[in-house]
């Protein structure tokens, strides 16, 4: 967070993983009362953010520690420009469960790939952990760190985030000794809050429109080598609120590479994305049909 640009004013477009991803891969809002099935590349294409990268000749990927199969989200990640899709079916790593991977052993299989590109050649890379997921245990060691020494619900969420901290700086630290990290774009951000009893009702994953359901993290740390001059210096806040619509298109302004017409974001580093008058949409339509 010292070195990037923070943006503590991010949103999800709803308060859930599947269509917060499609948000995020192709900077276009879900429809109420659709289904995942419907978001497939086949049913509703899209100008997705890997196949942007991989047309400017990137090789591209994705590591997710949890299963394609969740909920319809190989047909979200499917046919969107990633070179591999890798799940905890084809990690397999030690401490694997019917829930997914441990963290370490995707941090691994990504590093693995790093290793496998020659040398100059450009990649774009997604790492989507499941720590920090109900029920707040995901797959490692039974022996882990636990600096949080409630026994409730909140504490163990965040030792289950502290596991996954820890396997994010073993990446973190794999590309630095590789040489990469100061070459890199890292983007840090989630798809949707998590709640703990802030409002009447609403626990975990659940479907509401409190700010604890959808205000998300957002950290862009630019290449310490090349800062593009548009950048703000890094450990600056930003003011201005962002969606998860607006990643794919920021990723792609500050790689110089042509953001699509049909993007429903904005690049956050645009002067109109400064603008007071800007907004993040989102919706849910759990029982009843809700928007902000």
């Amino acid at each position: 967070a010292r070195q990037a640009l923070r943006f503590p004013h991010t949103y999800a477009v709803y308060p859930e993983s599947i269509k917060g991803l499609f948000a995020s891969l192709c900077s276009t809002a879900p429809a109420a009362h659709t289904p995942a099935t419907r978001y497939t590349q086949q049913r509703l294409p899209c100008a997705g953010l890997a196949s942007q990268f991989a047309a400017a000749g990137y090789q591209t990927a994705l590591f997710h520690s949890g299963w394609f199969l969740y909920l319809g989200m190989r047909g979200i990640v499917e046919a969107r420009g990633f070179g591999q899709l890798q799940d905890a079916g084809t990690i397999a790593g030690q401490y694997g469960t019917s829930f997914g991977v441990d963290e370490q052993a995707t941090v691994q299989r990504l590093l693995q790939f790093v290793d496998a590109q020659p040398a100059g050649q450009p990649f774009f890379a997604m790492y989507l952990p499941i720590a920090g997921h109900h029920p707040y245990y995901s797959p490692g060691p039974l022996q882990r760190p636990q600096p949080f020494a409630g026994r409730d619900d909140l504490s163990r969420y965040q030792n289950d985030l502290a596991l996954g901290d820890v396997a994010l700086g073993t990446l973190l630290d794999g590309l630095s000794a590789r040489g990469l990290l100061s070459q890199m774009l890292v983007v840090v951000s989630g798809d949707h809050g998590e709640a703990f009893g802030q409002h009447p009702g609403n626990l975990a994953h659940s479907l509401f429109l409190y700010e604890e359901n959808v205000r998300v993290p957002l950290l862009i740390v630019p290449p310490r080598d090349t800062v593009p001059s548009t950048a703000p210096p890094p450990g600056s806040q930003a003011g201005q609120v962002a969606s998860l619509l607006d990643i794919a298109p920021t990723l792609l302004d500050l790689c110089g590479l042509p953001i699509p017409a049909r993007y429903q974001g904005r690049s956050l580093l645009s002067p109109e994305a400064a603008s007071e008058s800007t907004v993040a949409r989102f919706l849910t339509d759990h029982a009843v049909w809700q928007v902000g």
